[in-house]
């Protein structure tokens, strides 16, 4: 892992009382007991300025109800396998699924599982977790009354085969690398014990720091590879958002190569990585500049 230092000293001076639910962001239909980590986590990040807007919560319960209609032991879910299985559909499914394939370390495992999370929430779609072998009692489940885990039982069973020449799915080729449970745990415990700092100074191209510096909603200062005398060593972040290394630059409606860093103000390439890009405080750019 890239090299991280933390100063925790604020943290131990602020003593507003937390709110265990973020704003919204977490159903208060948890039992708190079920998962002590999302219960207790609260209590020791720094309080957030930003309030969740009514549109992401009234989103996150209606995905929330989507979830206990259609996953996993529900008559709908029961009734998509069938479909699967028949390989026929007569009529459009009131339930749709997108599926989580691992790839990479912990740190790239966890942002792309946010990112298919916010598709599946954008899109009236259902997160399923093919849950890998050493994930297994690593994650508290992140949704009331149901879960979030592809059983064993799922017709298609060479998920990780799928590619583009595959005659029934589009995407691409993953490939799949093998961890330690031992090590997961230990480096996600690192993890959010870094999230919780105020401030935060990590080396570029780390998805362990992009994960830790984002749940704590902390932009981070970044130790940068100077490509010449006069680039600083270390700037702070515009965000607390992750850089997207490997973005694509076709257009589809131009059908050009376009610089994805140009086109909105709120999207810039990032301090730590020139070719990819990251959402970025609008406010903050116009004051850099």
């Amino acid at each position: 892992h890239s090299d991280l230092r933390v100063d925790c000293s604020e943290s131990l001076r602020d003593e507003r009382p937390k709110d265990r639910l973020l704003g919204g962001l977490l159903s208060p239909e948890f039992d708190e007991a079920s998962c002590l980590s999302r219960d207790q986590s609260a209590q020791y990040w720094k309080q957030s300025n930003h309030t969740p807007s009514p549109y992401l919560l009234q989103k996150l319960r209606n995905y929330e109800s989507l979830h206990r209609r259609c996953g996993p032991n529900t008559e709908l879910y029961n009734k998509s396998i069938e479909q699967l299985k028949s390989n026929a559909s007569t009529r459009p499914s009131e339930c749709n699924y997108v599926v989580w394939l691992e790839s990479g370390g912990i740190g790239n495992r966890v942002i792309s599982m946010v990112s298919t999370f916010l598709y599946a929430l954008l899109n009236d779609k259902v997160f399923l977790l093919k849950l890998p072998d050493d994930f297994h009692g690593i994650f508290c489940e992140p949704f009331p009354g149901t879960s979030w885990i592809l059983y064993s039982d799922f017709p298609i069973q060479d998920l990780d085969g799928f590619d583009i020449s595959h005659p029934q799915i589009y995407g691409q080729e993953k490939e799949q690398h093998t961890e330690k449970q031992s090590h997961n745990v230990k480096a996600l415990s690192e993890i959010y014990l870094l999230s919780f700092s105020d401030v935060l100074l990590t080396t570029t191209f780390s998805t362990f720091g992009y994960v830790a510096y984002g749940l704590g909603g902390v932009r981070p200062w970044l130790l940068l590879k100077p490509e010449n005398d006069v680039d600083p060593s270390c700037r702070q972040s515009l965000s607390a958002e992750p850089c997207f290394h490997f973005r694509y630059s076709y257009d589809c409606k131009t059908r050009k190569h376009v610089d994805k860093g140009a086109l909105v103000p709120c999207v810039k390439h990032c301090e730590d990585f020139t070719w990819g890009v990251k959402v970025v405080d609008e406010t903050l750019v116009i004051r850099r500049h």
